[in-house]
């Protein structure tokens, strides 16, 4: 039978590390179908293992050297500060793009690193680098985002992470269940606009309570307290088994026509490591210098630098409230938009304090003696490189070796109280990216260990601490593929992350671009689907632009309000400092 339509299924973050167990026990019927009735295994990750880079490398099956997205968190020109990534950043065609253009309908949701919406022969709902559903660019068409809040009861949940109304894990897990069933409503709403040839939905609850819920359920976990275990530790198989629940709604109205993929961007596991820890590090190996006259956490003087920031974001703290409380007051006249607008202040009120210290504390980095640095929340190094950075000082012909130095101390750097080491893996960016935008990554990417430090204190850190954060990233990601034409009970060996763009097209019956860098899941189809549909290369080599731009998405730049709500969702998960 010849495949009509796919839809795929994204579980962010899914490993099979959790799932095999419930899987055993018949706790996940729906998915524990679809294995048996097709093909699955493990899927390796990019290596960073980052949500931005993975998902924009399924989306158009090119490593992040060719698509330029890396983290979800780049470099603002010419500046040593941080600002979040978006759809904008990212080089090369989407898989929806491409199909768009044969004239086949896709309809795509919530994948990140989608914001601005891009035009497609379908609808586009952004993912969670959209700051709000109000915003500008959160679907394609622009006029579907009315048609999908009604259709949502009045709420999409974007980001459950930054607007559960307490930073607590009671509160947490109830605003995960309600991003869920949001996405759910939306997904099944969009269905029955049908008929799609592509259909696309990413769930990222999986991901969240992964990073605010592991030390609940792993006992070798150093912060592992039992009465919390006993109290939450359910609450990680209650995600997964609602999206077990909400896949088998979706899958209600499908034909047999229709091949259905379960997949990740990449696994789940401990967060270890010691990235919070790592400019101090630097510091201690004689690669950073701090300003003379900072601040070291306990009195001393700050830098006029860091005083400056830190008075105009108190200035910032003072016009919060003052809004927040005068909305408590006229909450009932404001509108529904005014009322949205407010809840995205909230997650900023509480993390104004930590992003005051963390710029603080950045302000007192002495460019000018430092040679290389990183962000305490993402796993790489940068040179201070002349030319490049806004302050560099390492000269061009002396790089290999600033490189070579931090690599090697790297791979001695043990956690005090235990001795083991730290450090799994230092890539330089060529060992592991190619293409025209390789440059735009990190000189150096580390891969951790799983050990959690426990003999560094609150004296080696460069800014907050992301006590919330207990788990993390692995490269073991999840693929399950069933449909015509695929495999029964097979078993997928060594796929990789980019090969999903070119079996989606295959799958789709249309030519795979010799431009992306993975290959044809063969081992998923059954002989003879193969020999009837052969894979076929197109040659051809489109320039790697950018998203295209259109009147709706050209004023969807961040907002100085946007940027503090993408912001503040990066915070509560650990990815920014």
């Amino acid at each position: 039978m010849q495949v009509k339509r796919v839809m795929v299924i994204g579980l962010d973050g899914a490993t099979f590390d959790l799932m095999r167990p419930w899987l055993a026990e018949g706790k996940l019927p729906t998915l524990a179908r679809l294995i048996a009735e097709g093909a699955s295994g493990e899927m390796e990750s990019v290596p960073n293992m980052n949500s931005a880079a993975a998902w924009s490398s399924f989306a158009t099956g090119l490593n992040p050297g060719k698509h330029g997205v890396y983290w979800l968190v780049e470099y603002k020109p010419n500046s040593y500060e941080l600002q979040p990534t978006n759809a904008l950043s990212r080089h090369g065609e989407t898989i929806w793009a491409r199909l768009s253009r044969r004239g086949r309908r896709v309809a795509v949701l919530n994948v990140p690193i989608t914001w601005p919406a891009e035009p497609v022969n379908g609808v586009l709902v952004a993912g969670w680098d959209c700051p709000g559903v109000y915003s500008p660019g959160f679907t394609y068409p622009p006029e579907f985002a009315q048609e999908l809040l009604r259709a949502c009861d009045g709420e999409f949940v974007i980001r459950a992470s930054s607007e559960a109304p307490e930073p607590t894990l009671d509160g947490s897990i109830r605003r995960m269940h309600e991003q869920t069933r949001s996405h759910l409503k939306a997904a099944q709403y969009v269905l029955a606009q049908g008929p799609w040839d592509l259909f696309i939905i990413v769930f990222t609850t999986t991901d969240i309570a992964h990073h605010l819920l592991w030390r609940t359920i792993d006992p070798t976990h150093p912060d592992y307290n039992p009465d919390e275990a006993a109290r939450y530790g359910g609450a990680m198989y209650d995600i997964y088994r609602e999206l077990d629940d909400a896949i088998a709604m979706l899958m209600g109205s499908l034909d047999d026509g229709t091949a259905v993929i379960v997949m990740s961007d990449h696994g789940g596991g401990i967060s270890g490591g010691a990235v919070r820890y790592i400019n101090k590090w630097l510091h201690s190996q004689g690669l950073l210098a701090y300003c003379a006259e900072s601040l070291n956490g306990r009195g001393n003087r700050l830098s006029l630098g860091a005083l400056n920031v830190r008075d105009e974001l108190q200035k910032g703290v003072m016009w919060l409230l003052a809004n927040v409380i005068w909305a408590e007051r006229s909450l009932r006249i404001l509108s529904e938009e005014q009322k949205q607008r407010i809840k995205g202040w909230l997650p900023d009120l509480r993390g104004l304090r930590l992003r005051a210290e963390t710029r603080a504390y950045a302000a007192q980095i002495d460019w000018s003696r430092t040679l290389a640095y990183g962000d305490n929340a993402n796993n790489f190094v940068r040179v201070n490189l002349k030319g490049r950075e806004p302050q560099g000082i390492v000269a061009p012909e002396d790089y290999e070796s600033v490189r070579n130095r931090v690599i090697e101390r790297l791979y001695t750097w043990c956690d005090p109280a235990s001795g083991r080491p730290l450090v799994e893996k230092v890539y330089k960016r060529e060992e592991i990216y190619s293409g025209p935008y390789t440059e735009v990554a990190a000189d150096l990417e580390i891969r951790w260990t799983d050990v959690v430090p426990q003999g560094l204190d609150s004296a080696w850190m460069d800014g907050p601490r992301f006590d919330p954060i207990s788990g993390g990233h692995k490269p073991n990601g999840i693929l399950i593929m069933r449909g015509p034409g695929i495999a029964r009970g097979a078993t997928i060996e060594g796929a990789k992350l980019l090969d999903m763009a070119p079996t989606l097209l295959h799958l789709m019956g249309g030519p795979v671009p010799a431009t992306m860098d993975g290959k044809v899941l063969t081992q998923a189809f059954t002989p003879a689907y193969l020999a009837a549909h052969p894979i076929v290369y197109d040659e051809e080599r489109q320039p790697l632009t950018a998203t295209p731009l259109t009147s709706a998405t050209a004023e969807a730049a961040y907002s100085d309000d946007d940027m503090r709500e993408v912001e503040a969702r990066l915070r509560m998960l650990g990815y920014m400092a």
